[in-house]
């Protein structure tokens, strides 16, 4: 049966870019990239972004490492488990990117689903802060 889909738009659960130039250095701001290894240290840039890399501070989980096999979500334990390794908790505001905003919806779905209700996207992600000349990028391995 057709039905009719309204969306609300939830500014609190978007960052843009100021704010996070802003804020992304608070301690109490934990930005995961979601992209893989390679993007996240800056040795591999198949986009071309002028500063190859993260924004300081970021952890890294390749957005593919939160599915099995099959292409499902891994169970709640698991993302758990990967997102406290990387020193995320779901209490915390947890600011969610990749390159392009394809991969920030499978994280921020994550944080979603396992509780947090104070994950933000930021959709400009590192398209934006890779090639911009006013903000820090970190590349290399930790």
């Amino acid at each position: 049966m057709p039905s009719r889909f309204n969306p609300a738009i939830q500014p609190k659960r978007i960052i843009l870019f100021e704010e996070l130039k802003a804020r992304f250095a608070e301690p109490r701001v934990k930005l995961l990239n979601l992209l893989p290894h390679g993007f996240w240290s800056g040795a591999d840039n198949p986009v071309g972004n002028r500063h190859p890399g993260h924004i300081p501070g970021a952890a890294n989980i390749d957005s593919d490492n939160l599915l099995d096999q099959d292409g499902n979500f891994k169970s709640a334990a698991e993302l758990e488990a990967m997102l406290s390794q990387a020193g995320i908790s779901t209490t915390d505001e947890v600011v969610v990117h990749c390159q392009a905003g394809v991969r920030t919806t499978v994280g921020f779905f994550v944080l979603s689903m396992l509780g947090s209700d104070s994950v933000r996207a930021y959709d400009g992600a590192m398209a934006e802060w890779g090639n911009r000349d006013d903000v820090p990028v970190e590349s290399g391995v930790r």
